[in-house]
Protein backbone atom coordinates (compact mmCIF):
# COMPACT_ATOMS: atom_id res chain seq x y z
CA UNK A 1 0.00 0.00 0.00
CA UNK A 2 1.19 3.30 -1.00
CA UNK A 3 1.66 6.52 0.89
CA UNK A 4 -0.81 8.48 -1.10
CA UNK A 5 -3.38 5.81 -0.71
CA UNK A 6 -3.04 5.68 3.16
CA UNK A 7 -3.08 9.54 3.50
CA UNK A 8 -6.68 9.12 1.28
CA UNK A 9 -8.00 7.25 3.94
CA UNK A 10 -8.71 9.78 6.47
CA UNK A 11 -10.23 12.06 4.04
CA UNK A 12 -12.67 8.99 2.57
CA UNK A 13 -13.57 8.23 5.89
CA UNK A 14 -14.17 12.20 6.75
CA UNK A 15 -16.24 12.08 3.83
CA UNK A 16 -18.49 9.41 4.08
CA UNK A 17 -19.05 10.91 7.69
CA UNK A 18 -20.35 14.30 6.08
CA UNK A 19 -22.43 12.46 3.59
CA UNK A 20 -24.16 9.93 5.90
CA UNK A 21 -24.91 13.46 7.95
CA UNK A 22 -25.90 15.17 5.13
CA UNK A 23 -28.65 12.73 4.08
CA UNK A 24 -30.77 12.73 7.14
CA UNK A 25 -30.49 16.64 7.63
CA UNK A 26 -31.71 16.50 4.03
CA UNK A 27 -34.32 14.22 4.74
CA UNK A 28 -35.51 16.24 8.15
CA UNK A 29 -35.79 19.25 6.00
CA UNK A 30 -37.05 17.83 2.83
CA UNK A 31 -39.36 14.81 3.74
CA UNK A 32 -38.92 10.95 3.73
CA UNK A 33 -38.42 10.22 -0.49
CA UNK A 34 -34.52 10.54 0.65
CA UNK A 35 -33.50 7.08 1.74
CA UNK A 36 -36.55 5.73 -0.18
CA UNK A 37 -37.23 3.91 -2.96
CA UNK A 38 -40.88 4.61 -4.75
CA UNK A 39 -42.68 5.81 -7.55
CA UNK A 40 -45.92 7.27 -7.59
CA UNK A 41 -48.63 9.38 -9.68
CA UNK A 42 -50.49 11.62 -7.77
CA UNK A 43 -53.71 13.18 -8.71
CA UNK A 44 -54.78 16.26 -6.85
CA UNK A 45 -58.57 15.47 -6.65
CA UNK A 46 -61.53 17.55 -4.47
CA UNK A 47 -63.35 14.41 -4.03
CA UNK A 48 -61.82 11.20 -3.59
CA UNK A 49 -64.72 8.98 -4.09
CA UNK A 50 -63.11 6.73 -6.51
CA UNK A 51 -62.99 2.59 -6.08
CA UNK A 52 -59.64 1.66 -6.10
CA UNK A 53 -60.64 -2.12 -8.04
CA UNK A 54 -62.05 0.17 -10.79
CA UNK A 55 -59.17 2.16 -10.87
CA UNK A 56 -56.66 -0.76 -10.70
CA UNK A 57 -59.12 -2.30 -13.53
CA UNK A 58 -59.08 0.84 -16.05
CA UNK A 59 -55.74 1.09 -15.92
CA UNK A 60 -53.83 -2.52 -15.25
CA UNK A 61 -56.65 -4.88 -16.78
CA UNK A 62 -57.27 -8.05 -15.08
CA UNK A 63 -55.75 -7.83 -11.12
CA UNK A 64 -55.41 -9.86 -7.78
CA UNK A 65 -57.03 -7.92 -5.27
CA UNK A 66 -54.20 -8.21 -2.04
CA UNK A 67 -55.77 -5.87 0.56
CA UNK A 68 -53.81 -3.38 2.56
CA UNK A 69 -50.97 -5.76 4.35
CA UNK A 70 -49.00 -6.93 1.79
CA UNK A 71 -45.67 -5.14 2.47
CA UNK A 72 -44.10 -7.81 0.41
CA UNK A 73 -45.30 -6.30 -2.76
CA UNK A 74 -42.78 -4.04 -4.11
CA UNK A 75 -44.19 -1.91 -6.84
CA UNK A 76 -40.90 -1.42 -8.26
CA UNK A 77 -41.77 -4.51 -9.91
CA UNK A 78 -44.27 -4.05 -12.91
CA UNK A 79 -46.71 -6.45 -12.32
CA UNK A 80 -46.96 -4.58 -8.65
CA UNK A 81 -49.32 -1.92 -7.65
CA UNK A 82 -50.39 0.15 -5.17
CA UNK A 83 -53.14 2.63 -4.79
CA UNK A 84 -53.40 5.04 -2.14
CA UNK A 85 -56.38 7.70 -0.84
CA UNK A 86 -55.52 10.70 0.66
CA UNK A 87 -57.25 13.76 1.96
CA UNK A 88 -56.96 15.31 -1.42
CA UNK A 89 -56.11 12.62 -4.08
CA UNK A 90 -55.31 9.48 -5.35
CA UNK A 91 -52.02 8.26 -5.70
CA UNK A 92 -51.21 5.07 -8.16
CA UNK A 93 -47.59 3.43 -7.47
CA UNK A 94 -46.55 0.82 -10.39
CA UNK A 95 -43.04 1.98 -11.58
CA UNK A 96 -44.02 1.07 -15.15
CA UNK A 97 -46.69 3.03 -15.18
CA UNK A 98 -44.58 6.18 -13.60
CA UNK A 99 -42.09 5.44 -16.11
CA UNK A 100 -44.16 5.78 -19.22
CA UNK A 101 -45.62 9.13 -17.59
CA UNK A 102 -42.64 10.91 -15.76
CA UNK A 103 -40.01 9.65 -18.58
CA UNK A 104 -41.62 9.08 -21.75
CA UNK A 105 -44.46 12.01 -21.70
CA UNK A 106 -47.03 9.45 -22.83
CA UNK A 107 -49.28 11.41 -24.38
CA UNK A 108 -51.94 8.73 -24.63
CA UNK A 109 -51.71 7.56 -20.88
CA UNK A 110 -51.37 10.92 -19.57
CA UNK A 111 -55.17 12.15 -21.27
CA UNK A 112 -56.20 8.64 -20.00
CA UNK A 113 -55.54 9.43 -16.65
CA UNK A 114 -56.80 13.32 -17.05
CA UNK A 115 -60.24 12.17 -18.12
CA UNK A 116 -60.69 9.48 -15.58
CA UNK A 117 -60.58 11.70 -13.05
CA UNK A 118 -62.73 14.24 -14.91
CA UNK A 119 -60.05 16.84 -15.59
CA UNK A 120 -58.25 17.41 -12.32
CA UNK A 121 -56.55 21.11 -12.10
CA UNK A 122 -53.09 19.24 -11.52
CA UNK A 123 -51.41 15.64 -11.51
CA UNK A 124 -47.74 14.93 -9.91
CA UNK A 125 -45.61 12.41 -11.09
CA UNK A 126 -42.62 11.48 -9.27
CA UNK A 127 -40.00 8.66 -8.97
CA UNK A 128 -36.83 8.28 -6.07
CA UNK A 129 -34.53 5.57 -5.98
CA UNK A 130 -31.76 6.42 -3.12
CA UNK A 131 -29.78 3.73 -3.54
CA UNK A 132 -29.40 4.86 -7.45
CA UNK A 133 -29.79 8.28 -6.83
CA UNK A 134 -32.57 8.04 -9.38
CA UNK A 135 -34.74 10.83 -9.05
CA UNK A 136 -37.31 12.95 -11.13
CA UNK A 137 -40.90 13.88 -11.31
CA UNK A 138 -43.21 15.65 -13.73
CA UNK A 139 -45.71 18.56 -13.09
CA UNK A 140 -49.13 17.95 -15.13
CA UNK A 141 -51.60 21.41 -14.90
CA UNK A 142 -54.60 20.84 -16.76
CA UNK A 143 -53.62 17.80 -18.74
CA UNK A 144 -50.41 19.41 -20.37
CA UNK A 145 -46.59 19.26 -19.06
CA UNK A 146 -45.73 22.32 -17.23
CA UNK A 147 -42.47 20.97 -16.29
CA UNK A 148 -40.38 17.77 -15.89
CA UNK A 149 -36.72 17.02 -14.55
CA UNK A 150 -35.51 13.46 -13.95
CA UNK A 151 -31.81 11.65 -13.88
CA UNK A 152 -30.60 8.79 -13.61
CA UNK A 153 -27.79 7.20 -11.30
CA UNK A 154 -25.60 10.87 -11.72
CA UNK A 155 -26.48 10.80 -15.93
CA UNK A 156 -27.28 13.74 -18.06
CA UNK A 157 -30.54 15.64 -16.32
CA UNK A 158 -33.08 15.87 -19.06
CA UNK A 159 -35.75 18.46 -18.05
CA UNK A 160 -38.36 20.26 -19.72
CA UNK A 161 -39.94 23.82 -18.81
CA UNK A 162 -38.64 26.86 -16.33
CA UNK A 163 -37.83 25.64 -12.71
CA UNK A 164 -40.86 26.00 -10.13
CA UNK A 165 -40.27 28.64 -7.57
CA UNK A 166 -39.33 25.84 -5.30
CA UNK A 167 -36.48 24.39 -7.30
CA UNK A 168 -34.52 27.86 -7.04
CA UNK A 169 -33.74 27.47 -3.64
CA UNK A 170 -31.26 24.90 -4.63
CA UNK A 171 -30.38 25.49 -7.97
CA UNK A 172 -29.61 29.44 -7.06
CA UNK A 173 -27.56 27.93 -4.37
CA UNK A 174 -23.84 28.82 -4.19
CA UNK A 175 -21.50 26.27 -5.16
CA UNK A 176 -17.60 25.24 -4.52
CA UNK A 177 -14.95 22.53 -4.76
CA UNK A 178 -13.67 21.74 -1.00
CA UNK A 179 -10.25 21.86 -1.29
CA UNK A 180 -9.98 18.85 1.15
CA UNK A 181 -11.33 16.54 -1.57
CA UNK A 182 -9.70 18.56 -4.45
CA UNK A 183 -7.00 16.31 -5.49
CA UNK A 184 -9.06 12.91 -4.97
CA UNK A 185 -9.36 10.61 -7.97
CA UNK A 186 -12.54 9.32 -6.44
CA UNK A 187 -14.96 12.29 -6.72
CA UNK A 188 -16.70 13.27 -10.18
CA UNK A 189 -14.42 16.59 -11.25
CA UNK A 190 -18.02 18.63 -11.14
CA UNK A 191 -18.42 17.84 -7.64
CA UNK A 192 -18.93 20.68 -5.70
CA UNK A 193 -20.46 21.77 -2.15
CA UNK A 194 -23.69 23.20 -1.45
CA UNK A 195 -24.07 26.17 0.79
CA UNK A 196 -27.28 26.07 3.20
CA UNK A 197 -29.22 28.90 1.97
CA UNK A 198 -29.71 30.33 6.07
CA UNK A 199 -27.03 30.32 7.88
CA UNK A 200 -23.02 29.85 7.50
CA UNK A 201 -23.05 25.80 7.89
CA UNK A 202 -22.26 23.62 4.90
CA UNK A 203 -23.94 20.08 3.48
CA UNK A 204 -22.09 18.08 0.88
CA UNK A 205 -24.35 17.76 -2.18
CA UNK A 206 -23.17 16.27 -5.44
CA UNK A 207 -24.88 18.85 -7.77
CA UNK A 208 -25.16 15.95 -10.78
CA UNK A 209 -27.53 14.60 -7.96
CA UNK A 210 -29.78 17.55 -6.47
CA UNK A 211 -33.00 16.22 -8.53
CA UNK A 212 -33.56 13.76 -5.68
CA UNK A 213 -33.76 17.17 -3.40
CA UNK A 214 -35.34 19.05 -5.88
CA UNK A 215 -38.34 16.37 -6.38
CA UNK A 216 -39.06 16.32 -2.61
CA UNK A 217 -39.31 20.31 -2.42
CA UNK A 218 -41.44 20.56 -5.35
CA UNK A 219 -44.24 17.78 -3.82
CA UNK A 220 -44.20 19.24 -0.29
CA UNK A 221 -44.81 22.85 -2.51
CA UNK A 222 -47.56 21.64 -4.80
CA UNK A 223 -49.08 18.92 -2.79
CA UNK A 224 -49.04 20.48 0.58
CA UNK A 225 -46.94 17.54 2.50
CA UNK A 226 -45.41 14.82 2.06
CA UNK A 227 -46.97 11.70 0.14
CA UNK A 228 -44.65 9.15 1.64
CA UNK A 229 -46.14 10.25 5.22
CA UNK A 230 -48.94 7.56 5.89
CA UNK A 231 -50.23 10.16 8.46
CA UNK A 232 -52.44 11.54 5.20
CA UNK A 233 -53.44 7.75 3.73
CA UNK A 234 -56.77 7.39 4.26
CA UNK A 235 -56.50 3.47 3.41
CA UNK A 236 -54.00 1.56 0.76
CA UNK A 237 -54.93 -1.26 -1.30
CA UNK A 238 -52.24 -3.60 -2.99
CA UNK A 239 -52.76 -5.69 -6.29
CA UNK A 240 -51.25 -7.78 -8.65
CA UNK A 241 -51.80 -7.24 -12.52
CA UNK A 242 -52.33 -11.06 -13.55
Amino acid sequence: MNINTINFFPKLICLFLILQVTTISFSQEYGSLIGASFSGIFIKLDSIDYKTEDIAQYFFGDCEKLGKDAYSVDTRRDKNTLIIRLKNGIMISNSNFSRKVINDGDVDLIKRIHDYFNSPESIFCFFGYDTSVTAGFRFIRNGHTIRFRYQTAFEVVHEFGFPLDPELKILNGTYYRDPIFKDSPYLNERSRTLLKPDDENYRMVDYDSITMSLTQMVMNDLVGYDLLDEKHWIDRIYYVIK
